[in-house]
């Protein structure tokens, strides 16, 4: 089986802080390289030329102490760890030269083979010219597949789009808009990110390796018993006709959104996928809990929730949750979705235009099981909230529902919900939380 390398930026990726900034506050020109790095990553500046202009800026500096402050600089320890622990698959690409950087990639256990990077010409402990920038795109030219990449910056932005898996990390600072466009996943703590490494890493080890640091799955996503929520919010809303995407309109004071986070706030491993202003998105979740782990359906014109729920059930836990994004659920039967650990589908009384209905029967133990769906007959309404075994699943970009449909019979809990599709929607939907969710 083949497996991924893993390529990461170095600035504000592994480190905490952005190097050259870092080293500019030795000679007091913090203020000046700050305005240009900013400019950098917003793309306002071509990465060469700022990069030169930068190197200019701080060639005043030995390079030996250049060196030293580099070395020491802060890093995020986990996942450090977890590169020395993969140190054969993992490799840095970065527009740093190599006369700066090369003791802290010996404190990271990185071999010089494993580092793209500048390159400069040392005469008397200072700079005497460049010989080499790093471009992260020629990198690529020749780098196999399959890869992972992971980084925050414009200049980032080719490599994430480029790799089998693009990773934006925002730890640091924000994820620059080209990246967020380029990749699959957003994540913003570091924790977090483990994981996702930890449990892609795991699925492409060659069969018969005794790799324990890869393959332990204790604390990954698809530990036994794990639970993965996914809340699918990568759609235009169209319907609702307010020109935002529905997960962002205000309930009675708070985002759809958030009210949906309130409820899961128990839960570790929560995805949201997004799509159509995803940016304005993850800002406004990113303020209430920065834990959550964005994936991206950049063909949500095309495709329906199956294809955003698939995507969020992408190395993850044993058991998927789907939930719309346009979905308000009574606590009390969202809690009793969450706390089971059977395969559980919702259903309601028919109260919305043109419903998808769910046929059940009754079994042997007294259990409402599902017969079919149908835009034609049924007793109850699809709403849109299922908990599934991932490994069940099949393969589709429709609807939720009609991923579910070979997978019945399929037992059927009701539940108390309000889905927010239009105007009217909408408004019995505020009424509905005001009235402590009483219609």
């Amino acid at each position: 089986m083949e497996q991924y390398s893993f390529l990461f930026d170095l600035d504000a990726t592994i480190t905490k802080v952005e190097i050259l900034p870092t080293i500019a506050q030795v000679i007091g020109k913090q203020d000046e390289m700050r305005e240009l790095t900013e400019r950098t990553m917003k793309g306002e500046v071509p990465f060469a030329e700022s990069f030169m202009k930068r190197v200019e800026i701080l060639g005043v500096i030995p390079v030996s102490r250049v060196s030293e402050i580099v070395r020491d600089i802060p890093v995020h320890e986990e996942l450090c760890a977890w590169i020395r622990e993969h140190k054969d698959r993992c490799y840095v690409v970065t527009g740093n030269l190599d006369i700066w950087i090369g003791a802290l990639m010996e404190r990271l256990g990185i071999e010089k083979d494993h580092v793209f990077c500048s390159h400069a010409e040392v005469e008397n402990d200072k700079i005497a010219g460049l010989t080499e920038i790093c471009d992260k795109g020629k990198v690529l030219e020749d780098f196999p597949h399959p890869f992972v990449a992971v980084g925050d910056g414009d200049n980032d932005a080719g490599m994430v789009g480029a790799a089998d898996i693009g990773i934006g990390f925002g730890a640091v600072r924000d994820v620059a808009y080209s990246v967020l466009n380029n990749a699959d996943y957003a994540i913003y703590t570091e924790n977090k990110l483990c994981r996702l490494l930890k449990e892609i890493a795991s699925k492409t080890c060659a069969e018969g390796q005794a790799e324990a640091a890869c393959c332990d799955k204790a604390e990954g996503f698809g530990a036994p018993g794990s639970k993965t929520i996914v809340i699918s919010c990568a759609g235009m809303g169209t319907r609702l006709g307010i020109g935002t995407t529905k997960a962002l309109i205000d309930v009675d004071g708070k985002p759809l959104i958030i009210r949906q986070l309130e409820l899961l706030k128990d839960f570790e491993d929560v995805r949201i996928v997004v799509g159509y202003q995803a940016e304005r998105v993850i800002s406004l979740v990113n303020e209430y809990r920065r834990d959550v782990l964005y994936v991206f359906n950049h063909n949500y014109k095309g495709t329906g929730t199956g294809a955003s729920f698939k995507l969020g059930c992408r190395y993850a836990g044993e058991l998927v949750v789907a939930l719309d994004g346009d979905l308000l659920v009574h606590p009390d039967d969202l809690r009793a979705v969450l706390t089971s650990d059977k395969e559980l589908v919702g259903g309601c009384t028919p109260s919305t235009d043109n419903p998808v209905l769910i046929h059940a029967e009754e079994d042997s133990e007294g259990r409402k099981m599902i017969v079919y769906f149908s835009r034609e007959s049924g007793e109850y309404e699809w709403t849109g909230l299922a908990q599934i075994r991932r490994d069940r699943l099949p393969e589709g970009t429709g609807h939720v529902y009609q991923l579910l449909e070979p997978l019945i019979p399929l037992e059927m809990i009701e539940i108390r919900t309000k889905e927010i599709d239009t105007m009217a929607d909408y408004e019995h939907a505020v009424n509905w939380i005001r009235n402590g969710y009483h219609d």
